[in-house]
């Protein structure tokens, strides 16, 4: 019916026309944004070879064609979800703890795994070392491995400031980036720096290939336990069946070698549907760790 017609009749009947439902859609192409601090040491020009292999990963498993890219902060991407101007966002698990209190209409999707559900920051001295606080590393050495992830750098803030000092590289002599967490830990038990901060995976796979250097150090202090990075969307901007084929493929992914090989360059062991306790965990990580107060005030167009 012609909207003019439309129109005329609720004039004449006192109605009020009743707004078009938007079908959600069906994209040639999924438009992903990866959170910025998923790449955090990373150059430009090795993320644009690293979003092949994930286009590849999807389009292999799951028929869709995507195109995942750098997005911003965690706050532009759910803008851009809000606004429909992507389909899917990745973030890191306390990202989404963030954006989803400002914005509930964001829902998760799947996790994205490297072996856990969690993860923690591990804070190691040498074995003889009789430091127990934080605040005690004042001045010293600290080692964060190259490519470290968000929850580590949140816990050395976070600990900084709880210790007097908001900069880390204030409160500590020197903030050194060794290639390898392995390298990290090395230089701790060397004399090379004071104290390291890893993550489980690394400090697992140390103890597992230097067990005789392992047991001279010691973990002094770790985190709470962050949640895992999550894939969210905003209901309605994409179709229940591009949702399900989605995430029904990338579960799928870690079945096969090529899939196993692929997700293992972002250093996924898989993905995962959402585990019961996600959601209570996001809560307990942001009251642990809530948002910057540099993001919270971002707001979309219009909104006050």
């Amino acid at each position: 019916m012609n909207l003019s017609i439309v129109l005329a009749v609720s004039l004449m009947t006192g109605t009020t026309p009743t707004p078009p439902v938007l079908t959600p859609l069906e994209p040639e192409v999924v438009r992903i944004a990866m959170v910025q601090t998923l790449f955090a040491d990373v150059p430009v020009p090795i993320v644009n070879l690293l979003t092949p292999p994930f286009k590849s990963l999807m389009k292999d498993f799951t028929g869709l064609n995507g195109s995942p890219a750098a997005g911003g902060d965690a706050f532009e991407i759910a803008n851009n979800l809000m606004d429909g101007k992507v389909h899917l966002g990745v973030l890191h698990g306390v990202e989404y703890a963030w954006v989803s209190h400002k914005y509930p209409e964001l829902k998760p999707l799947m996790i994205a795994v490297s072996k856990y559900h969690s993860l923690k920051a591990h804070l190691v001295v040498r074995g003889d070392c009789d430091c127990v606080e934080f605040a005690e590393l004042k001045g010293k050495d600290l080692a964060v491995p190259f490519r470290a992830r968000e929850h580590l750098r949140l816990f050395v803030e976070k600990n900084c400031q709880v210790s007097g000092q908001c900069d880390p590289k204030s409160f500590f002599n020197s903030v050194r980036k060794p290639a390898s967490a392995e390298t990290a830990l090395d230089d701790v038990l060397g004399g090379k720096t004071f104290a390291a901060v890893v993550d489980t995976l690394a400090l697992e796979s140390y103890a597992e290939v230097n067990p005789g250097r392992f047991k001279r150090l010691k973990v002094m202090k770790e985190s709470d336990a962050f949640p895992t990075a999550v894939i969210v969307y905003k209901q309605g901007v994409l179709s229940d069946k591009s949702l399900s084929k989605f995430r029904q493929g990338m579960i799928s992914a870690n079945k096969s070698d090529r899939g196993r090989d692929l997700m293992s360059l972002w250093k996924l062991t898989g993905f995962e549907v959402m585990p019961a306790d996600y959601e209570p965990n996001c809560a307990a990580i942001m009251r642990a760790y809530p948002a910057p107060l540099a993001v919270t005030v971002v707001s979309r167009p219009g909104e006050r």
